[in-house]
């Protein structure tokens, strides 16, 4: 197993050319870009990574190749606002020179005894919405997910829905996610002890991210603030309010939340209060590691300048 570059923090790039295949998902239906199901080597090739576990390789779609850098970068930013996202290494296949971020699963793809069982936002909009379009996600709305969950809080031990999605929405507002859709959520749900207990996934496929979009040509146009407010007052998030209500912007979404739950402001500021030296170490780290491969400095420098004037903002909703 070889580890093809390194950072001061034993931050690798995982070569997976020899890793198992999951013979049951060898290519993983679930999503748009295109990624396998691995499983880790035994023994692990790095304290990072879990021994035996299952882990998602997944790529850049053709149009963006630098993709999945944000899914790495996303994590790491997680880090630093304390927000519970999938660790996510850069890895490549040498035998096929495809690369890729390495995503741990977040719950045992093997449903031993004892595990929590992982279900799809979407499993529960099907039923409360008898026709959700589950193509496009267009009635997904948090007035209607919030009733369900506070109904299943209600009958299970289970976290505070409207602070899971305060700390969600924020975090996504800090990166500029624009794909929390209904397939990237759901609940973990454990049998074990006297009491069933809930809890919610962590903040996983965060790939549309980051300004992942912007072509190499057009990144010089955000060194102009005004067209980087501009980039940013565009961002929206998937869910939307309610059924009938159009897809909110990331701080407008933020800005009703917190009129409507005061009590959300703690998960809010939690995410605000991340010190922007210790997101900007986490982006550096990471890109540093992607320049020796595929990234440009002047992609480099755009994704610090987006997430500080990101950071920015979110900490005036303090």
């Amino acid at each position: 197993m070889r580890a093809l570059g390194i950072l001061p923090d034993q931050e690798f790039i995982f070569d997976v050319a020899d890793w198992q295949r999951d013979e049951n998902y060898e290519i993983y239906p679930i999503g748009s870009r295109p990624k396998e199901l691995l499983i880790a080597p035994d023994p692990s090739p790095s304290p990072l990574i879990r021994s035996g576990h299952h882990y998602l390789f997944k790529r850049s779609s053709h149009n963006y190749p630098n993709q999945y850098w944000a899914e790495i970068l996303a994590y790491r930013i997680g880090l630093a606002a304390k927000v519970p996202v999938p660790p996510a290494h850069a890895a490549v296949d040498s035998s096929t020179d495809q690369r890729g971020a390495l995503i741990e699963w977040f719950y045992d793809m093997n449903q031993t005894v004892g595990t929590d069982r992982f279900v799809h936002g979407v499993e529960y909009m099907k039923r409360i919405i008898p026709d959700f379009d589950v193509k496009t996600g267009s009635q997904h709305n948090l007035r209607t997910v919030l009733a369900f969950l506070n109904a299943v809080r209600a009958r299970r031990s289970m976290p505070s829905p409207i602070l899971y999605w305060a700390r969600t929405f924020a975090f996504d507002a800090l990166i500029g996610n624009t794909d929390r859709h209904q397939e990237n959520w759901g609940l973990l749900w454990s049998n074990s002890g006297t009491v069933p207990r809930v809890r919610f996934s962590p903040a996983f496929d965060n790939g549309t991210s980051l300004g992942h979009e912007i072509t190499e040509a057009a990144l010089p146009k955000f060194e102009d603030d005004v067209h980087l407010a501009r980039y940013v007052s565009r961002g929206r998030h998937h869910m939307k309010w309610t059924l009938s209500d159009g897809r909110l912007g990331h701080f407008e979404m933020l800005h009703r939340l917190l009129e409507s739950h005061p009590s959300a402001r703690r998960a809010v500021r939690m995410v605000a209060n991340a010190g922007w030296e210790s997101i900007a170490e986490e982006i550096n780290g990471v890109t540093q590691l992607a320049r020796t491969i595929d990234m440009t400095q002047e992609r480099s420098s755009f994704v610090l300048a987006l997430t500080k004037y990101r950071h920015h903002l979110l900490q005036e909703l303090r």
